[in-house]
């Protein structure tokens, strides 16, 4: 049932309902509370976190993405700890705090590299250059150029909601270089080891270089 229902929140949320996604996630959430499955319950406030998220709900998703990441870390499973960091970072940026969020997606890139995730640490790339596109637009290109690179190993194709962030965040680090340094840095990028390129996102410190969170809300 849970497995059934799953696939019916996917196609959901996929064509935008995220309502209806909402309602199954909760039925899907008092079922794996039933049962007692750490890693259900983890997976389905996530889910429902995520929701949430791309409602530009970030106070909403919070307790949600809190509860989860303690049963993640319960269970050491280090990928989804990962998505829970980042989910963390991006319900900071929406509730105002692009500093702690970029730092919450720092450590999730740390976690997605280590754990060879490449689907997440493509995503957490992409979010960071974002935020720190104000601050050092150069740095910012590269990381969007290794993201690249990190789409391409994940062998998955980024759904409609990732590829506009990606979109948004390309437009913005664009804005603050000419178009002759973001081509080179991109490319930079592309080619320098990626953990090279997720070492420099990692070591930036938000507090000190600009971060701006104002474009991601509402782009969870």
């Amino acid at each position: 049932v849970a497995v059934a229902r799953g696939n019916l929140i996917r196609n959901r949320m996929d064509s935008g309902n995220l309502a209806a996604a909402f309602e199954l996630a909760q039925l899907n959430l008092a079922m794996e509370r039933e049962l007692g499955n750490l890693r259900g319950i983890g997976m389905t406030l996530s889910v429902l976190a995520h929701i949430r998220l791309r409602l530009g709900d970030g106070d909403g998703a919070r307790p949600m993405i809190t509860e989860a990441l303690g049963l993640f870390q319960e269970i050491g499973d280090l990928i989804c700890e990962a998505m829970s960091r980042h989910n963390l970072g991006q319900a900071a940026v929406l509730t105002g705090d692009p500093v702690d969020g970029y730092r919450q997606i720092a450590a999730a890139l740390r976690l997605a590299n280590t754990t060879g995730n490449s689907f997440r640490t493509a995503e957490t790339l992409t979010d960071l250059a974002d935020l720190l596109a104000p601050g050092d637009a150069s740095l910012a290109a590269r990381m969007l150029g290794a993201a690249e690179v990190a789409w391409v190993r994940s062998g998955v194709h980024p759904p409609a909601h990732l590829r506009l962030r990606t979109a948004e965040a390309t437009a913005r680090v664009k804005a603050a270089l000419s178009p002759t340094a973001f081509a080179a840095a991109c490319a930079a990028g592309r080619t320098a080891p990626l953990d090279n390129t997720v070492a420099d996102a990692i070591s930036v410190d938000p507090a000190i270089r600009g971060i701006d969170g104002r474009r991601h809300e509402g782009n969870a």
